[in-house]
């Protein structure tokens, strides 16, 4: 992404090796056909490859970083494109070009992350689906943390960057992550941000643990999960 809108540095690329999506892409693999995926910052493309390798699809990517771009395209993308301003820049795609389309900790670094996603839902076929995923920062543990700290990054997800360069600028609860999706014409299909629980150590191994979750994060929905995660398709 464009350093104007959200510094994201060559090292953490580099820094991004643990495909965390598997299990999810696993899923979503076994449920349906995907033929023409794009990756949407794509980044190095640890994530974006393992969905092609399960899918058989044909993928793109896109993102602001060349350095990203290259690494994507060594990991076997099929086409990568640049586009400097995610925020401002339509994405170089005609419509309706691909069936899926993968947005993973992208909003959290844009100025003005409607409009891109108002550009995914253009790219989007009419029966396609976006996965699309961003981190929550303010966890039940990640507010007792920044009680005590006052450190927003409670994730430590750059924890060698400073405040007034931290590359998140957004800060999303579930509820204005799904009006976002429904202002840019996408409607839920299915969340799945239960892929992303909270785990507390020596607990979250235990038998039952998943269900206490799943139950506090009906009760709490913008507290219990690390990550608010969500198939869409277009808006009738």
């Amino acid at each position: 992404m464009s350093d104007e809108f959200a510094p994201f540095k060559d090292e953490y690329f580099d820094a991004i090796r643990d495909n965390y999506m598997a299990p999810l892409f696993d899923e979503i693999c076994r449920g349906r056909g995907i033929r023409d995926a794009l990756d949407v910052g794509c980044g190095n493309g640890v994530f974006g490859i393992d969905l092609k390798n399960k899918s058989g699809c044909r993928l793109a990517g896109v993102d602001g970083s060349p350095y990203g771009l290259e690494e994507s395209r060594k990991a076997g993308y099929d086409e990568v494109r640049l586009c400097p301003d995610l925020c401002g820049q339509p994405l170089p795609f005609s419509n309706a070009s691909f069936d899926f389309v993968l947005c993973k900790d992208v909003f959290e670094h844009l100025l003005a992350p409607l409009n891109l996603l108002k550009e995914i839902r253009r790219v989007l076929r009419p029966d396609g689906v976006l996965l699309s995923h961003v981190p929550n920062h303010f966890t039940f543990p990640g507010r007792v943390k920044f009680l005590f700290t006052n450190d927003i990054d409670t994730y430590d997800y750059f924890p060698d960057a400073p405040e007034w360069d931290f590359p998140h600028i957004r800060f999303f609860t579930r509820g204005g992550f799904l009006d976002m999706h429904k202002e840019a014409g996408l409607a839920l299909v299915e969340d799945k941000s239960l892929f992303f629980p909270v785990r507390v150590p020596k607990l979250w191994r235990a038998p039952g643990y998943a269900r206490a979750i799943a139950a506090l994060d009906r009760a709490f929905p913008s507290s219990f999960v690390i990550g608010y995660t969500a198939l869409f398709g277009r808006s009738k």
